[in-house]
């Protein structure tokens, strides 16, 4: 399977399945500080599989801008590798790697049972959504340097 840092559906549909990299050993120790009992695996590889295009183009509308919707799915491995927010279901059966842009982006992985992990979708997150999510204790905001993407100032 190959590895990308940067996503094309194009890519995506020609090799039915790729990786958008694992999930850096700092952001799991970062999780595993808020939620203990969460075991994260950073050597397993996160599969964007086909099939999950169509979902997230569900949500494009919801973006901006088409633009914005385009630069932000080419983006989705560097959201998940510098988020501002990190935000885990109650049931710890998914994480949102969210990032601030002039919306919030969400990009959600799912995690198997196996302790593997699979992208489920991306789309823009209310603000008031990810303040209540703040307030339960199911996201933190995640500070380190150097985690800002340069999106084109058109997208922003």
């Amino acid at each position: 399977m190959n590895s990308y840092e940067e996503l094309s559906v194009e890519q995506i549909l020609k090799e039915k399945c790729v990786s958008i990299g694992n999930i850096p050993k700092e952001i799991a120790d970062f999780i595993q500080s808020q939620k203990p009992e969460l075991t994260i695996n950073t050597t397993s590889q996160i599969v964007f599989w086909d099939n999950r295009i169509a979902h997230t183009e569900d949500h494009k509308d919801d973006f901006l801008s088409d633009k914005m919707y385009e630069e932000c799915f080419r983006k989705i491995p560097s959201f998940i590798r510098e988020p501002d927010f990190i935000s885990v279901k109650k049931d710890n059966s998914s994480i949102s790697f969210i990032k601030r842009l002039s919306q919030d982006i969400s990009v959600v992985v799912r995690i198997t049972n196996r302790g593997t992990y699979s992208y489920r979708t991306m789309y823009p997150l209310m603000s008031a959504q990810l303040d209540k999510y703040l307030m339960d204790g199911t996201a933190w905001e995640y500070k380190k340097d150097g985690n800002k993407i340069n999106i084109d100032s058109e997208c922003e």
